[in-house]
């Protein structure tokens, strides 16, 4: 049994390859962007999102020795302003920056936006999405129900989305991924 996390870090490892290309939507602390800088290597190129310069300072010095990485202080949404390449993954961890401004939340609309915007790219590039979605406060409860009711509609013959949750834990985090119903 895997813990969140560590289930999302199983997820990334089976998926990224030397040399990709993936992107950090949320670095916050930067536990997924150094994850993600080792999988793809000194060839590869993470690109790490966040809104909080807080969140960016965090991720740099934790990621000090990789120099694979690209810092955006900037918000999700704007992802396919900065990035044209083939992207192999890209994982969100909602919610606020942990030990920070519990005031400074990913929003529903951002995220969802955000989302709408990458899915040409999982049919195309056999991109992989993962979504960490934290339903324990009330932005997170909204995202919560919008990205389930949004993921519920999309095509299951073009996408498949899966849920990785605690089963007897109310409002306990869970994951959320959508990849191609086939992959190449």
């Amino acid at each position: 049994m895997y813990l969140i996390l560590d289930f999302v870090h199983k997820l990334l490892s089976e998926t990224v390859q030397p040399s990709d290309v993936c992107v950090d939507a949320t670095c916050g602390n930067g536990n997924d962007t150094i994850h993600l800088a080792g999988l793809v290597g000194p060839g590869g190129k993470v690109y790490a999102f966040d809104i909080q310069e807080e969140a960016i300072n965090h991720t740099k010095a934790l990621c000090k020795e990789f120099k694979n990485i690209i810092y955006i202080l900037d918000s999700h949404e704007y992802i396919n302003n900065y990035i044209s390449e083939q992207i192999k993954a890209v994982v969100f961890n909602l919610g606020y920056l942990p030990k920070g401004n519990k005031e400074i939340t990913t929003t529903s609309s951002t995220t969802l936006k955000t989302i709408e915007s990458l899915l040409p790219r999982v049919i195309s590039e056999s991109l992989m999405i993962i979504i960490v979605v934290y339903p324990g406060h009330p932005e997170g409860k909204k995202e919560s129900e919008t990205l389930q009711s949004f993921l519920r509609d999309l095509d299951k013959h073009q996408y498949l989305i899966t849920k990785y949750e605690n089963f007897n834990r109310d409002l306990s985090p869970y994951v959320l991924t959508i990849s191609q119903t086939k992959r190449r």
